[in-house]
């Protein structure tokens, strides 16, 4: 028994020691006049992702955070997600990073769904679990990219058993809400950090 808790203990350390050797660095804090950032209007749900904005309104780092606009009129058509997302044709390494970390404000009454994902090398999809966000501020929402039970893809058959792959070559960065009722208005993204050893 005593062994037993030994060895818990030890394996509670080395995650202990493993999360604190992990440096996020900001990577949007989403200042500046104009952003890159958009709602994904082409290709999905283009009439409830209305677009994005910079706005002071609501953040948690500098002077700006971004506005993912929303308008969901009827609670009974099927949207899915919605998604907000970054591209880059050329791509970001981002081969070194661990962990992705971001506040995002929830301004519904009640529990809102999030997901993240990554599309790299030949724009393949990667999308992480869900998470619920609770009304207002979500701070320091974060995601192992390391861990194969957090992520799927078509390689995975979509279920939650693998890593994102081609690191080195992200090519678009996606934010995903989950709406099940009637909205109109913002959730609001700030402080996007990345995690390197």
């Amino acid at each position: 028994m005593v062994k037993r808790i030994g060895i818990i203990l030890l394996v509670l350390s080395f995650a202990l020691i493993m999360q604190a050797k992990v440096k996020y660095e900001l990577w949007d804090d989403f200042e500046g006049l104009d952003t890159k950032w958009q709602a994904g209007t082409s290709w999905r749900n283009d009439i409830a992702a209305v677009g994005v904005e910079l706005t002071n309104k609501q953040l948690t780092s500098g002077k700006q955070a971004l506005a993912c606009l929303v308008n969901i009129i009827d609670v009974e058509e099927k949207y899915g997600q919605l998604a907000y997302m970054v591209e880059n044709n050329a791509g970001w390494d981002l081969s070194n990073v661990e962990s992705v970390m971001l506040d995002i404000y929830n301004p519904l009454e009640n529990e809102l769904e999030y997901a993240l994902s990554f599309s790299t090398g030949n724009w393949t999809w990667y999308e992480s679990t869900s998470v619920k966000l609770k009304p207002g501020w979500n701070k320091d929402i974060s995601f192992d990219l390391l861990d194969d039970r957090l992520w799927k893809a078509a390689e995975s058959n979509w279920e939650y058993a693998i890593i994102p792959q081609n690191m080195h070559l992200v090519q678009r960065i996606a934010v995903l809400f989950y709406f099940k009722q009637a909205f109109k208005g913002a959730v609001y993204i700030d402080n996007l950090r990345f995690g390197t050893p």
